[in-house]
């Protein structure tokens, strides 16, 4: 009975106990767009627990659909660091394949005074080639911690699209009654 009543015990502070794993997303998890114009989306990492050991780098691939949409540029936030001063930043564009990764060299307390619970890793830019739609997925390589450790199997990931529209024409009918309207405004304006 002592037995049971210890594994009763046990199971009801695992099961109380919640382990808050970080999720990665895009925002806008929906983004829209037409041919010819841009569209920006932020990966954000969020309920991340920083308080046992901040962010200290993060190497992954985000996938999209390269008929639809052109990988235009990549822009680390500095939740990381400064890039280029107290990070290393690396991107490359590779058929369909955005591969980017940030390290920092700010110590742990730094990295603990500059890392709320959600920030953004960084914001993708795309231009608008065709119209249809375009999955961004995320696979993760590595992320880890200030003190290296491993914490790329704790992530949720949520992954992004992007519908992309087709640039609207003027209908003639239209075009027909605005060339009218200057006509008429054009006589109005003759017979004064």
């Amino acid at each position: 009975m002592k037995n049971l009543t210890l594994v009763a015990l046990l199971a009801s502070v695992f099961l109380t106990t919640a382990v808050n794993a970080a999720s990665l997303s895009f925002s806008p998890v929906t983004a829209s767009t037409t041919v010819g114009s841009s569209v920006e989306v932020d990966l954000i990492i969020s309920d991340f627990s920083a308080s046992e050991a901040p962010l200290g780098g993060f190497v992954l691939d985000v996938e999209y659909n390269q008929m639809v949409l052109g990988f235009s540029s990549v822009s680390y936030s500095d939740f990381l660091g400064v890039a280029g001063i107290d990070s290393d930043f690396f991107t490359i564009d590779e058929a369909g394949v955005v591969s980017v990764e940030n390290i920092s060299f700010l110590d742990n307390a730094d990295l603990l005074a500059s890392q709320p619970a959600s920030f953004s890793l960084a914001t993708f830019s795309f231009e608008a080639l065709a119209a249809g739609f375009s999955n961004l997925l995320l696979s993760p390589i590595e992320f880890f911690t200030g003190d290296g450790a491993d914490i790329t199997g704790d992530l949720t990931l949520n992954d992004g699209v992007v519908e992309v529209k087709a640039a609207t024409v003027p209908e003639p009918t239209a075009f027909l009654l605005m060339l009218s309207s200057f006509a008429l405004l054009l006589g109005f304006r003759r017979s004064l």
